[in-house]
């Protein structure tokens, strides 16, 4: 698997393609661009289940799911405004 397909998994399939990609394959930790959008999308994953109950962050989740799709197939690994300042990945 490449570092785009792995991109792609990640952000259609939320949390279920963040397991498959970390679980898989380990060498695609070592990109920056896929550690980048498993972090952003761990975060909003996050922030929509703690928050979910409020209008804002479901609406702001799926703006910025589509804002990161449109980064993963221009291949831009560029941070998303806010949901990158906070890193659980490292």
């Amino acid at each position: 698997m490449n570092a785009k397909v792995a991109k792609v998994i990640i952000w259609i399939f939320g949390l279920i393609g963040w397991l498959i990609v970390f679980l898989v394959d380990k060498t695609l930790l070592e990109d920056e661009g896929v550690k980048l959008y498993l972090n952003e999308m761990l975060i909003m994953f996050i922030a929509n289940i703690l928050l979910f109950w409020t209008f804002i962050v479901p609406i702001a989740y799926v703006v910025f799911w589509v804002w990161g799709l449109i980064y993963i197939l221009q291949d831009k690994d560029e941070p998303l405004p806010l949901v990158s300042k906070l890193r659980i990945i490292k």
